[in-house]
């Protein structure tokens, strides 16, 4: 489960890392491409993904020092390699089948967890919506969870209470999806 977390969390951290390289080109800005090249370096260090750190090495060490014809001459493989990376981790992530925490009372807690926050409006729901968004990686569930998010982000509290219910009814057996 922590490797799924894991994979998942990468996905959805760089999932705009390649638009957001082009505009960094685009409009000259190094030091985001620097930035970029260096979190994307210790996010993939992690997956031991050693090729791409080198190469996301090379265009942060090029990018600090203002080479353009440098930057241009590996942005190119760095974002090549980017792409390759995240299909792999999609695909990864997708041979685990179904997260094996939303049959747990984990999400339970969870959801239980968020209820209140979610009902009095506190920020704080955020980061619990977000966690229990991520141990579903597709289907009814997971829909139902980024309901929550975006009713929640929107203020439309009594939706995201409504749509939190039946996410809860979801996981439990306790009834359909449809709040």
């Amino acid at each position: 489960e922590r490797v799924r977390r894991l994979l998942e969390g990468f996905t959805r951290d760089f999932v705009d890392a390649p638009a957001t390289l082009d505009q960094r080109l685009a409009t000259d800005d190094k030091d985001g491409i620097a930035m970029l090249a260096h979190q994307m370096k210790g996010s993939a260090a992690y997956l031991e993904a050693k090729a791409f750190c080198r190469i996301a090495e090379r265009l942060e060490i090029a990018a600090r020092r203002g080479d353009s014809a440098a930057v241009t001459a590996e942005a190119g493989g760095f974002r090549d390699r980017l792409v390759e990376l995240l299909a792999a981790v999609n695909a990864i992530t997708a041979s685990f089948g179904p997260a094996a925490a939303a049959a747990d009372g984990d999400v339970q807690k969870l959801i239980t967890d968020a209820k209140p926050l979610v009902e009095s409006g506190d920020y704080a729901a955020m980061s619990l919506l977000e966690d229990i968004a991520t141990r579903f990686s597709s289907g009814a569930a997971q829909a139902l969870a980024r309901k929550v998010q975006a009713c929640f982000e929107d203020l439309e509290l009594a939706a995201a209470l409504d749509a939190l219910d039946a996410l809860e009814r979801l996981v439990t057996g306790t009834g359909g999806a449809a709040p």
